[in-house]
């Protein structure tokens, strides 16, 4: 998926939950893991400037992995949302710091969650 479609568009990891701009939509992601990694879920919530939500999905996924997986699956269903909605100005926004950091890196991502990645 290219980003490039997506004007605005920003990764950001933060503690504490902050509105989007006017005309912008700010999705928070989450990942989990269930049964001791045989099982991933991905959630995710759209918010406008208001704070009102104008979209959730969750979404459960039967393979194996770690906490890092689910939560680039959850950004993955993240900007699938933001594609299917139509939104062109998104803010996107995770607790997972090494995450974040492999999306705004330019260089390849060679670990597990890197094919991933770039899909992205």
């Amino acid at each position: 998926m290219n980003l490039g479609i997506l004007t605005g568009a920003g990764f950001q990891s933060s503690s504490r939950w902050t509105a989007p701009p006017l005309g912008c939509i700010k999705l928070n992601f989450d990942g989990a893991t269930f049964r001791k990694g045989m099982e991933l879920g991905a959630g995710v919530v759209a918010r406008d400037k208001d704070g009102d939500c104008v979209a959730w999905l969750s979404r459960r996924f039967d393979r194996m992995g770690n906490a890092e997986i689910a939560e680039t699956l959850a950004v993955r269903e993240a900007i699938h949302l933001a594609v299917q909605r139509g939104w062109r100005s998104i803010i996107i926004e995770g607790d997972c710091a090494t995450l974040i950091h492999k999306l705004q890196a330019s260089e390849p991502d060679f670990s597990v969650t890197g094919p991933i990645v770039a899909d992205i």
